[in-house]
């Protein structure tokens, strides 16, 4: 509350003071001058400086309560903006309180990344924001979930840990075990006949037409990536609408989906014209493609395959 000209005097010199003591390191005893001046005056800045005497001393939920109420009375913009840095930084340092437990328990638990032991742990302190708690259990399928702390808060996280499936049994063997052939000398018996169904000429063309397709989907996603950064919004000549290094990362990788593309039709269009060429050898009977051979071995008839032109 405004006081009389004597109430404003009586004010400065408990501000000069409250100076002073803060220069020798008591930070609360200039606090306490600073509370004084401001019950003589009102003035909003009195708040800010008991705040930041507050934040000085290390009593940081003090300081957040004088900020917070500093940015209420507060109408100066510069002061507002001070206000709200002050706060910020204050925010930044004041943990919140989780405790962490598991179903079942004895689950080791890890807070982004962090080994923090075996549950029930707590309480952890952590700064505000996103974390990341994990649990395992030899047996159980991982069980993650996201948490948002906030300054000062206290929170619970129960995690419930499924368990595995069993592995499937192995299928058991029915009839008599047949022997496993031995490598032998073979002899052709007769003309070796050119099969029909020759199927390389196939896989040819099917892998040539698989590869042109994948080069396509590069070129879409290369165009999308170029279009991002095109289409951006610029000022003067420069992109505003991303981070600069953004822009230059999607370029980049536009580029390097290009060039895959291009390997990619490379590739696709020669294995087509291999299988097409393999067919018209294959159809016409002017290359041996893929010839299948009835053999004989001492240990009885076997199956032959060679490729040629």
């Amino acid at each position: 509350m405004a006081q009389g000209g004597g109430g404003v005097k009586r004010a400065e010199l408990l501000a000069k003071a409250a100076e002073e003591l803060a220069r020798e390191g008591d930070y609360g005893g200039a606090a306490k001058l600073f509370e004084k001046a401001y019950e003589l005056t009102g003035e909003p800045i009195l708040l800010h400086n008991i705040g930041r005497m507050y934040d000085k001393k290390g009593d940081l939920g003090a300081a957040r309560q004088y900020y917070e109420l500093f940015l209420q009375k507060a109408t100066d913009p510069a002061d507002l903006e001070l206000g709200k840095k002050r706060l910020e930084q204050v925010l930044d340092r004041i943990p919140g309180r989780v405790w962490v437990e598991t179903d079942p328990m004895g689950a080791r638990v890890v807070v982004d990344d962090k080994d923090v032991g075996q549950a029930p742990v707590g309480p952890l302190e952590l700064r505000r924001g996103l974390h990341r708690v994990r649990a395992s259990l030899p047996g159980r399928e991982v069980a993650q979930k996201d948490v948002t702390v906030e300054p000062g808060g206290e929170m619970r996280v129960r995690l419930a840990l499924t368990p595995l499936a069993p592995p499937a049994p192995p299928r058991a063997e029915t009839g008599p075990k047949k022997p496993v052939a031995q490598p032998q000398a073979v002899a052709r018996v007769g003309p070796a006949p050119r099969s029909r169904f020759a199927p390389w000429q196939w896989v040819a063309m099917g892998a040539g037409a698989a590869g042109i397709v994948c080069g396509g989907v590069l070129t879409y996603l290369a165009g999308r990536d170029r279009d991002q950064v095109t289409g951006a919004d610029r000022k003067g000549g420069v992109v505003v609408g991303m981070s600069q290094p953004d822009a230059v990362s999607l370029a980049d990788a536009a580029d390097k989906k290009d060039k895959a593309s291009y390997a990619l039709y490379a590739i696709g269009g020669a294995a087509v014209v291999t299988g097409v060429v393999l067919w018209v050898l294959d159809a016409t009977g002017k290359g041996n493609g893929v010839a299948v051979y009835p053999m004989a071995s001492p240990s009885g008839e076997g199956v032959a395959f060679a490729w040629g032109f």
